[in-house]
């Protein structure tokens, strides 16, 4: 994916009428290096909307839904047009002096070329600009339905997770995407020194990682969707990369974690996909001591296989939250000991089917194993 940058003057084009349009053709570009800006532009590359001339921020995010094409409105062929659709608001406009003091935007084009109308963008320029722009004064999230949320303690950005898998590395190409909010800066709250040096160390936002386990469910999700009004648990839920894939698809998910701050993002994302709130609830849960207070058609566990303390738990959980004809999607990555937990789930009669998939991981192909469990 890359990023852009495009400028209306808005007593032109403002975001307001961008939004009530719903989507546009960006038309009217006289400039060769922003026509080619244009052209270069891919399906589903993100696109700052700036306001020029009397505003001078970036007002919101968009994305390319149409790659270019003869723009319509002239009969020259040497121009192009995209088309764009709104995403989401900025909770507060980030103004291009506030972007000039910021030490990460210091070679941004926006400065440097700063009479172009269509501009390309680093991926840490894109992120750090969405960042401020998420910052409200108030303390708040707002998300692009307009709806509110308490700030969590971390803040939080919107990613783009490649959900594409493959039975054969050579084979594994991008794919499908899920968008979500995860932590912001993930990397810097990470200190793996420190926690080698503590004796009690403060533990990091695990939940916060977009597992590969967890990837490579949501794929299943999308490729053979529960049917609409199907009842799914994603247990461990984490960010809910999972139960959101499932969502989509029109069934009802409880997202259950251990942690109450994913639950936060999960319901930022859930709003970011404008889910209804009777498709969906979360739900704060310890498989280990909890036990299930209904049972579900689908029950997805994307890499709960980590402790063996609580394996024996966990078969029960999962054996009491699934209904008798129910399917289990479980995945476990790095745990050697796995098989334990499956000759568990053997012994209460469940049958399992295994697969080795392969998803990408900083662009490199890593293996899970992905295994579905009926009884």
């Amino acid at each position: 994916m890359k990023y852009w940058l495009v400028k209306s003057e808005p007593g032109a084009y403002s975001w307001k009428k961008f939004v009530a349009d719903g989507s546009t053709y960006w038309d009217g570009v006289r400039n060769y290096q922003a026509r080619n800006n244009l052209q270069a532009m891919k399906r589903g590359d993100k696109v700052l909307f700036y306001h020029s001339v009397s505003d001078k921020e970036v007002v919101g995010i968009a994305k390319v839904t149409r790659e270019s094409y003869p723009d319509p409105t002239t009969d020259d062929d040497r121009w192009v047009v995209v088309d764009l659709e709104p995403v989401e608001a900025l909770a507060r406009p980030v103004a291009l002096d506030r972007s000039k003091a910021e030490p990460s935007l210091s070679e941004i084009a926006l400065v440097k070329q700063s009479r172009l109308s269509v501009l390309p963008l680093a991926a840490v320029e894109f992120k750090t600009i969405v960042r401020l722009g998420r910052k409200s004064a108030a303390g708040v999230t707002t998300m692009s339905n307009g709806s509110r949320c308490g700030q969590p303690r971390f803040p939080a950005e919107l990613v783009e997770v490649d959900v594409a898998t493959a039975t054969d590395p050579q084979t594994l190409e991008r794919g499908p995407t899920l968008e979500l909010y995860t932590v912001a800066g993930l990397e810097d709250l990470v200190d793996g020194q420190a926690l080698l040096r503590a004796r009690d160390p403060e533990e990091p936002p695990y939940w916060a990682l977009v597992w590969i386990g967890a990837r490579a469910i949501a794929a299943r999700m999308l490729e053979d969707p529960p049917a609409a009004g199907r009842r799914v648990l994603d247990i461990g839920c984490g960010l809910g990369l999972s139960g959101l894939a499932a969502a989509g698809a029109g069934a009802h998910v409880t997202f259950a974690d251990i942690a109450a701050e994913a639950l936060e993002f999960v319901r930022m994302s859930a709003a970011h996909h404008q889910l209804d709130a009777g498709a969906y609830e979360t739900l704060t849960l310890d498989f280990s001591c909890d036990r299930p207070r209904e049972a579900f058609d689908v029950v997805l566990a994307a890499d709960v296989v980590y402790d063996p303390s609580t394996y024996e738990a966990l078969a029960d959980f999962l054996d009491a939250a699934l209904l008798p004809d129910g399917t289990l999607w479980l995945t476990e990555t790095l745990r050697a000991d796995a098989r334990r937990v499956l000759d568990l789930l053997g012994a209460r009669g469940f049958r399992c089917q295994t697969e080795a998939v392969w998803v990408r991981e900083n662009e490199r192909p890593e293996r899970t194993w992905l295994h579905r469990l009926r009884r």
